[in-house]
């Protein structure tokens, strides 16, 4: 057995410890009686893996093992010999040829003979049986027994005093059911736990897996995630195809959010293939458009497939495990990666054929006085794409659903105008398009299509020349949102048209530093002299660039462009270079979150530290490091978490192997800093902690005269907790000064809870520090209000309350830092550990989280992404707290809880 086969073997054997020792106990305990001890599994449940490795175990003690594999074409049971009498007495024969035992001629004669009567083969088996078990304990081992036609009969046979005979069957098959009620045990193989498949994944590639692949592949598979031949598998296919990628010690998949698709090789498609040409077709046409069980006449008038024929494959595959029928008669297949596979094999070509045809059918139905969903029938025309003749017919179709479209379809509603403007032929993609429907791309977050359509009109020389200045200058700054938004390279035409506007020029300087743009010069003529106070693009008027650069710059003219007040969201954004969440605080409801790319990935990775979970961070970070450009400022700061995290954790080791990629300059000089004095505050070394506090001052200091704002807040508030760590009062002379000058200006560029923390530690003024708590509790950042809790709770006479919440809070996040700190000034305090939190109290904290990100616009689908859950959780949480407050809709939820009228969160 080669390497990788062994290795495969092994990772088979995940969370298989309980059936192994139940098998090797059986074999000892069989003495002088006959057992028959049945093994069932779906297909690749690992049966065999487990089989193998129980033989192994066997022979390793001593028992005598015969194998029979009886799904072999040269040990299968055939038409004449339908009970499999024959082949096994050939096996015994051989096995007692290769012991040197005697060959036992008679009874084993008397099997093999042709044409014998099956009672005088039972009565010779037994003899053979008893001959073989007379010199030592025996045990039969019988894998993929639903080869024998019978396989009762002969098993039984086999069942002689002191013979173990374990055959390994598929669930629900006809084996499985002759044996079941003769069997003395039955062994139903359960499924993988996520942990296993997880252990399983790490032992077949020798990384452990990023907790993304895990719930990708959860996501693919669907009912197969559990089961352990088809993770296996896919998970090689996905290696062999590139899409596997051990990064910094972790199994990570590349292109998270692309299709994954079923192997074919996969047992599934041999169920297809032998259901026929027509059962492919259909599987196929369910797996490209969304069908009912009502839909199949339609079906019979876009592909000429009768409906009577079509319902009869429906319930074949769907006993075949192949497609499935929900509560409401929706036909999918069994998973998305099985119908990802089916896709894939029908190519793009065939599928947009086959939009076509069902656009044409709901056009003939509609022409008939029948009913057509509008919707329905303008996602199958732009699915249909290119293969629709260009004309008014379909151009006139999309544009009505898109104007009838309501709010909660206006991201397809997009879809279709755009997909109108190109039916109506390449010309239509003009400057003039672009203004009307980038806005829309924005609102609805489909920032690839906005890509795409940008790319396309400055690529059409006719519709450039005929697009105005500040068309032009649309399509620049949509192209640069794309880019943005997504990682890819922003074409060279729309770069040379970016308005020459210095708030802009700031913002792409901030997150993409490098980019080509900087070197690219703006269009000469009128472009060139649109630059100053000139609007730089109707997408983003220069007011609204003017607040995104004040919320990332402490620079004096932009913070002299900032509103009063100025938003504390929109700082607490831009101190951690979250530039989706800045475009949020700014465009308001004009703006759409991402669901994939760069940018998505690090407000994740945000979320996910700001609610502790560490694990999480990593992952998000692992992701970004496979996606987009390495250099942007997404990436770099991504890092800096990611070692933040790890110092969180004691793993400097580690740490250090991210911290190091980036350069300890502005403006990532704060956040470098800012993960120096976090690992510095978890331990307990006074010379590395006054070092580490210097450094973070001076680094303060110097990113404050740069210029950007990434970590600035970050890095004072672990600033002033070394000063009270140390008691160094020359520093808390520093902060407090510095505290109460960004307290006086006009447009403070620092979060007011950092000023009021600043302000408690060197102050020693609970007042403040019990506003500064409130604010970040409002917030929700979990760490920031750990720190915060510490600050009252050192000051307060009966700390007991804000120690009690620190301590939970220090448990709900993945390190031992933060509840070693806890701990230490509890017992300074005298304060107690609280008894334990129920699982309620717990369940509510997730509930006030998905009422935040639902107030935020977010989808049920992207508050799932956002919280590293699967949207069925999501669903559940909804469940439980529409039933709790009687609210029926998620508007009633968002407006009790902006009037704060919900039953509070623990």
């Amino acid at each position: 057995m080669s390497r990788s086969a062994s290795r495969r073997s092994q990772a088979l054997l995940c969370g298989r410890g309980a059936q192994l020792a139940a098998l090797d106990g059986a074999a000892r305990e069989t003495g002088g009686r006959g057992r028959l001890l049945l093994v069932t599994a779906p297909p690749g449940g690992g049966k065999t893996a487990l089989l193998r490795a129980a033989v192994h175990g066997w022979r390793t003690a001593g028992t005598q093992v015969l194998t029979w594999s009886a799904g072999r074409r040269t040990t299968a049971a055939g038409a004449g010999d339908p009970y499999g009498f024959g082949v096994l007495g050939r096996l015994m024969r051989t096995h007692v040829e290769r012991s040197g035992q005697s060959p036992l001629a008679g009874p084993l004669a008397r099997i093999t003979a042709p044409g014998p009567r099956v009672t005088d083969q039972v009565r010779a088996l037994r003899e053979a049986v008893a001959a073989l078990t007379a010199r030592a304990s025996t045990v039969l081992a019988i894998d993929d027994a639903d080869a024998i036609p019978a396989p009762a009969l002969v098993l039984s046979a086999a069942r002689g005093p002191g013979c173990l005979v374990v055959a390994a069957c598929r669930t629900g098959g006809p084996a499985a059911e002759q044996l079941r009620p003769i069997a003395d045990a039955v062994m139903d193989l359960p499924e993988f736990s996520e942990s296993e498949v997880a252990e399983f994944l790490h032992r077949q590639h020798g990384a452990p897996p990023d907790p993304g692949l895990t719930g990708a592949l959860r996501e693919a598979l669907g009912p197969l995630f559990g089961n352990p031949g088809t993770v296996t598998e896919l998970s090689a296919d996905l290696a062999t195809g590139g899409r596997l990628r051990v990064l910094r010690g972790h199994l990570c998949l590349k292109e998270p959010h692309a299709a994954i698709a079923l192997p074919e090789t996969h047992p599934l498609w041999g169920r297809l293939r032998q259901a026929g040409e027509d059962a492919v077709r259909l599987a196929v046409i369910v797996s490209a458009v969304r069908l009912t069980v009502d839909d199949l006449p339609l079906l019979e008038d876009a592909v000429r497939a009768d409906h009577k024929v079509s319902g009869r494959l429906l319930d074949e595959l769907d006993r075949a495990g192949v497609l499935r029928v929900d509560a409401d008669g929706v036909i999918a297949p069994v998973c998305p990666a099985a119908g990802a596979r089916l896709r894939q094999s029908a190519g793009p070509v065939a599928l947009a054929r086959l939009h076509r045809a069902f656009a044409a059918a709901l056009l003939r139905r509609a022409g008939t006085g029948g009913r057509a969903d509008h919707a329905v029938l303008a996602d199958r025309l732009t699915s249909a794409g290119d293969t629709v003749p260009a004309g008014a017919l379909p151009t006139v179709w999309l544009t009505r659903a898109a104007a009838s479209a309501g709010e909660q379809d206006a991201d397809r509603a997009a879809r279709w105008l755009l997909a109108a403007a190109r039916h109506a032929g390449r010309t239509a993609l003009s400057g003039r398009l672009l203004t009307r429907l980038a806005p829309m791309l924005v609102r609805t977050g489909q920032y690839r299509e906005l890509g795409e359509l940008s790319a396309a009109v400055a690529a059409c020389d006719r519709s450039w020349a005929a697009s105005t200045p500040s068309q032009r200058r649309d399509a620049a700054v949509a192209g640069l949102l794309a880019g943005l938004h997504t990682g890819s390279p922003i074409p060279a035409r729309l770069r040379g048209a970016l308005p020459d506007d210095a708030g802009l020029a700031a913002m792409r300087d901030c997150w993409l530093p490098g980019d080509p743009a900087a070197a690219v010069p703006p269009e000469t003529g009128e472009d060139r002299a649109a630059g100053g106070d000139l609007e730089p693009s109707t997408l983003l008027p220069a007011s609204e660039v003017a607040r995104m650069a004040g919320a990332v710059s402490v620079r004096p003219d932009f913070a002299a462009r900032r509103p009063e007040p100025f938003d504390q969201a929109l700082i607490a954004a831009g101190t951690t270079g979250d530039l989706g969440g800045v475009l949020h605080h700014v465009l308001g409801p004009r703006y759409g979150a991402p669901v994939e790319g760069p940018l998505s990935a690090y407000r994740r990775l945000l979320d996910h530290h700001a609610e502790g979970a560490l694990g999480r961070v990593l992952s998000a970070a692992r992701e970004l490091e496979l996606s987009g450009a390495p250099t942007t400022t997404g990436h770099q700061l991504a890092r800096i978490y990611a070692a933040d995290a790890l110092l969180m954790q004691g793993d400097r080791r580690r740490a250090e192997t991210w911290l190091g990629a980036v350069p300890a300059e502005p403006p990532y000089l704060a956040f470098h800093a800012w993960a120096r004095c976090g690992a510095a505050l978890g331990g307990d070394d006074p010379p590395e902690q006054r070092a580490a506090l210097h450094d973070g001052w001076a680094a303060f200091r110097r990113q404050r005269t740069a210029g950007p704002r990434f970590g600035l807040d970050q890095l004072l508030l672990r600033v002033a907790a070394l000063t009270a760590r140390l008691a160094d009062e020359a520093m808390a002379a520093a902060l407090r000064e510095e505290a109460h000058a960004v307290a006086r200006t006009r447009a403070p560029w620092l979060l007011r809870e950092t000023v009021l923390l600043v302000r408690a530690v060197v102050d020693r003024d609970a007042g403040a520090a019990h506003a500064g708590l409130l604010l970040a509790r409002r917030r929700g950042h979990r760490l920031t209000l750990l720190e915060a809790c510490l600050c009252l709770g050192a000051l307060l006479d009966d700390p007991r309350s804000c120690l009690h919440e620190a301590y939970e809070l220090a448990r709900s996040i993945d390190a031992a830092p933060p509840r070693s700190r806890v701990l230490a000034l509890m017992r300074e305090r005298g304060v107690g550990i609280p008894r334990p939190r129920r699982d309620d109290d717990r369940a509510s904290i997730s509930e006030a989280r998905i009422i935040t990100l639902i107030q935020a616009g977010l989808t049920n689908r992207q508050v799932a992404l956002r919280l590293g859950i699967s949207e069925k959780t999501v669903e559940y949480h909804l469940t439980r707290i529409f039933a709790r407050t009687g609210h029926r809709s998620r508007v009633e939820l968002v407006a009790a809880s902006l009037a704060g009228s919900l039953r509070p969160a623990s």
